[in-house]
């Protein structure tokens, strides 16, 4: 018996689940985006292939290189080394912020999922050796070469000899007995010639018993014996005779152990490819506030921005310029619709209505439609504590009235034109006094203003 040693090697790193990289910054298109991962709800999940929580404290490392074999055991210690393939799935909250010329604006990210797959062991790095026992074959047969000498060296005796025996007594085996023949008429030698029984014949004869003759119920035997050289075990049967009870796997013998009293000696044990690098696969985001841009189609030096508002519901469009200023910014508002003047019964329950942007078309009378703006925010239930104001601004149909433009923008604007005025001091409502009017609405100049941005009116 001799003994066979072999060591793998495997690497691991000690894996948490609040472990987690830190933020990445990069460059694309002349933004800079800044991510600030912080905790989710959801938190980091780590599951198998079925989807099944994994108890991490059982494979508290992850495994970098090499694959493991079912002999290693967990390092100081005697239980098996076992792994797993794992899935971490963990969310993110994050505030992603885009500069742009004289614009910073801010996208929320309310939830993004990322995925890894790893594999997770129950035990730390090391080199882990076994050792095996093996049969390194049969020593040489003792004493070949003198035995196939000695039974070759004496001659023997070859003749066949009868034995008639009555009553019968002895029975002759070969491989137990041998021949000696003396009398007589006998030559001394045979005395002592210890001839090889190679064969024995028997004949046995009954006589049944008669009462009369004294031979009667005898039973007489006829031995014949055959005597002689071995006529089937020659020199090489006797060398197979000696290997009979010899069981030797050649694929674990040194060809040079006899020789040189050497086994196989252990090495290093070439295990499986390394495993595959974690690789992280990021789900689509479920975006909080989501901003747009975009260069402009008209004018290529100029950049559109389009950022919504969650307090106040509304959208503001951005232009900026190459040289780092930026158009006046022009915010969107909501216009909403039924019959009858703004109420509890035509405004919708849940939508938090805003002053100054929100505008309501009452469409009772086709002909003769009348418009209203929020003059004081809040809820649809109108005057009420919380609840919205709403002013009327234009009505009378064809005949004239106040004419609601929205937001101001540079432009031509004519009597009646009323436009909302969003920043600066003069913030407000204004009403256009003149027909093409060019002027801004707090120069002062064809224009006169109704009311404040806070809703009152003047």
């Amino acid at each position: 018996m001799g003994a066979k040693g072999s060591r793998a090697q495997i690497a691991v790193q000690r894996r948490t689940n609040s472990q987690c990289r830190q933020p990445r910054r990069a460059r694309a298109g002349g933004r800079r985006h800044q991510q600030r991962p912080t905790i989710h709800p959801k938190g980091i999940q780590v599951t198998d292939d079925s989807g099944n929580p994994l108890y991490t404290a059982s494979y508290p490392y992850e495994l970098l290189t090499g694959t493991p074999a079912n002999w290693m055991q967990v390092v100081g210690g005697t239980s098996s080394v076992q792994w797993i393939e794992a899935n971490v799935v963990a969310y993110f909250t994050y505030n992603k912020v885009t500069t742009s010329g004289a614009s910073t604006i801010t996208d929320t990210i309310g939830e993004h999922m990322h995925t890894c797959r790893v594999k997770l062991i129950n035990t730390a790095s090391g080199i882990f050796s076994l050792s095996q026992l093996l049969n390194t074959g049969e020593a040489y047969p003792p004493g070949l070469a003198q035995s196939i000498y000695n039974s070759l060296a004496t001659l023997q005796y070859n003749f066949t000899h009868t034995i008639l025996e009555s009553p019968f007594i002895t029975i002759v085996k070969p491989g137990k007995h041998s021949l000696n023949l003396s009398g007589a008429a006998i030559p001394a030698a045979w005395a002592t010639m210890n001839a090889m029984i190679q064969s024995v014949e028997m004949e046995l004869i009954f006589t049944p018993s008669n009462g009369v003759s004294v031979t009667a119920g005898v039973t007489t035997a006829k031995t014949t014996v055959n005597c002689g050289p071995v006529q089937h075990l020659e020199a090489g049967e006797l060398v197979q005779l000696f290997n009979l009870f010899a069981n030797r796997d050649l694929s674990k013998i040194n060809p040079g152990e006899r020789s040189s009293s050497a086994s196989l000696s252990g090495g290093q044990v070439t295990l499986g490819a390394d495993s595959p690098k974690e690789n992280s696969v990021p789900a689509p985001t479920v975006d909080a506030v989501k901003n747009f841009v975009a260069p402009d189609a008209v004018t290529p030096t100029l950049t559109n921005l389009i950022t919504p508002n969650p307090a106040s519901q509304t959208l503001t469009f951005t232009q900026n310029k190459a040289d780092g200023t930026q158009n006046t910014q022009v915010g969107y508002p909501r216009i909403f619709s039924g019959n009858g003047a703004p109420s509890n019964t035509t405004l919708v329950n849940g939508i938090q209505y805003q002053a100054g942007t929100d505008f309501y078309y009452d469409a009772s009378t086709p002909t003769a439609p009348v418009g209203y703006l929020c003059t004081t925010s809040g809820n649809y239930n109108v005057g009420s504590s919380g609840g919205s104001v709403w002013a009327k601004i234009t009505g009378g149909g064809a005949s004239g009235g106040w004419n609601y433009r929205g937001a101001w923008t540079a432009g031509t604007y004519n009597t009646n034109d009323v436009v909302s005025l969003g920043s600066g001091t003069s913030a407000g409502m204004y009403l256009s006094l003149i027909d093409t009017n060019t002027n801004t609405p707090d120069s002062g100049i064809g224009w006169v203003q109704i009311s404040t941005s806070a809703g009152t009116w003047l």
